[in-house]
C-alpha cells in the first residue's frame, strides 16, 4: 500500500488577515464544533462524555492548518483525490488569491493543479492508476502556472513539468513552492521545534511554521 493524502495551499497575501481568511472558509465547521461541544457537555454519564470528547478530538485533528511564508496549507483527512478539486473550487470562490491542490492515492495517482475564482487554470494528473480509479487523463497545463504573477519566479523546465514520475514530481512541488504535501498531527508532535501553535478563536489546529515570516496581523 502506498501513501494517501490530500492538501491545498492558499497563496498568502500579507495585506490580508490570515485568520480572518480561515474564519470565512471554516465558518460552517466552527458551528458544527460548537454544537458537538454542547452535546458533549450535556452527557451526564462519564463514559458517554469521554467517548464524545475523544470523538471531538479526532474530528478537530482531521484538519491541520500551517502558515508558511508564502502559503496557508490545509491538510484535511476528510478529502481525497476524488473530492479535492471540487472542494478547492468551492473555497476559491470566497477568496481572490490562487490555491494549489495536491493529492496522492496509493502512489498510483498524483493530482496537482492551480485554481482561482472557481476555475482550474493549470494542472497535471499522472499515475498508472488514473483510469483504474476513474480519473480522467488530462493534458498537462502545468506550464501555465507561470502566467500568474505570484509564480513567475519558477524556473523553466522544472522536474514537475518534465517528469511523469510521481515521487520526482512530489519532490519538485515541495522544493519549488516551499510546501509540505502531507502532514499529520503526529508529524507536528514529533517536530515541536518546527511548528508553533497559533492562538485563534476557532476550534481548529493552526500552526506557524517556524522558518516562516510571521505576519503581525496573525
Amino acid at each position: 500500500m502506498g501513501r494517501k493524502y490530500a492538501s491545498y495551499h492558499i497563496y498568502r497575501d500579507h495585506d490580508r488577515n490570515d485568520l480572518e481568511e480561515l474564519s470565512s472558509i471554516f465558518a460552517a465547521r466552527s458551528t458544527i464544533d460548537e454544537n458537538i461541544v454542547r452535546a458533549t457537555e450535556a452527557f451526564s454519564n462519564p463514559n458517554a462524555r469521554n467517548m464524545m470528547e475523544r470523538f471531538l478530538k479526532i474530528y478537530q485533528n482531521s484538519i491541520i492548518i500551517v502558515l508558511s511564508e508564502k502559503f496557508i496549507s490545509i491538510y484535511d483527512e476528510t478529502l481525497s483525490f476524488a473530492t479535492i478539486n471540487a472542494e478547492v473550487k468551492k473555497i476559491s470562490k470566497k477568496i481572490p488569491v490562487p490555491i494549489l491542490y495536491t493529492s496522492n492515492f496509493d502512489d498510483d495517482v498524483l493530482l496537482f493543479g492551480l485554481v482561482k475564482t472557481g476555475v482550474t487554470l493549470a494542472r497535471k494528473h499522472i499515475g498508472q492508476g488514473l483510469e483504474s480509479y476513474g480519473v480522467k487523463p488530462v493534458k498537462s497545463t502545468i506550464n501555465r502556472i507561470r502566467d500568474f504573477e505570484e509564480f513567475r519566479y519558477l524556473p523553466d523546465n522544472t522536474i514537475l513539468e518534465m517528469s511523469n514520475d510521481i515521487g520526482d514530481c512530489e519532490i519538485s512541488i515541495e522544493n519549488e513552492f516551499g510546501i509540505l504535501l502531507k502532514l499529520t498531527q503526529y508529524d507536528i508532535d514529533a517536530q515541536p521545534e518546527n511548528f508553533k501553535q497559533m492562538n485563534n478563536t476557532m476550534s481548529l489546529n493552526v500552526f506557524q511554521k517556524i522558518d516562516a515570516v510571521i505576519d503581525e496581523k496573525t
